[in-house]
């Protein structure tokens, strides 16, 4: 923990850059209900039936 002591900003760092405010609720909207990645895909669709 003493790496907390008298910490500073880091340079060249924006925080919560990725977090900006979406612009189009379609793109928010559009995500899909189950995974994508293909073997959890699998798994997920033996498990919903």
């Amino acid at each position: 923990m003493p790496d907390f002591v008298n910490m500073q900003r880091p340079e060249n760092y924006s925080y919560l850059q990725d977090q900006g405010l979406e612009k189009n609720m379609e793109k928010i909207l559009n995500v899909s209900d189950k995974p994508t990645e293909e073997r959890v895909h699998d798994i997920y669709d033996k498990i919903e039936k």
